[in-house]
């Protein structure tokens, strides 16, 4: 290996001072989110369990509903008769209209002479 000749640069104070800071607030930034990840893998982690948790219990719910299903006996009920019912129509709908209006007027009348 060749030796290497180091580059040196020259920095104001305050200039350092700033980079420092930076360079800080950066490890800062990276450790909260190293810290937020293994938070989110745990908080996953929770999650996995509990959806197999509620998983074996509907499983377990499955069976035992079909235990009972098994044990109450089946009830035949009787077939419903269907009822059908004759349409109603009129022979010319516009005559009945007519003659509901003039039952109407008719009422009026007689309610007026009152």
């Amino acid at each position: 290996m060749e030796k290497q000749n180091p580059i040196y640069v020259k920095l104001e104070y305050g200039a350092s001072l700033n980079y420092q800071r930076d360079l800080l607030s950066s490890e800062i930034f990276f450790l909260n989110l190293v810290t937020l990840r293994k938070k989110i893998n745990l908080m996953k982690e929770e999650e996995i369990l509990i959806k197999t948790k509620i998983k074996k219990s509907v499983e377990k719910m499955k069976s035992s509903i079909q235990k009972m299903e098994n044990l109450i006996p089946k009830v035949k009920l009787p077939a419903k008769k269907k009822v059908e019912a004759e349409p109603f129509y009129y022979e010319n709908e516009e005559d009945t209209i007519d003659i509901q209006l003039r039952k109407i007027q008719e009422k009026l009348k007689a309610l007026s002479s009152i």
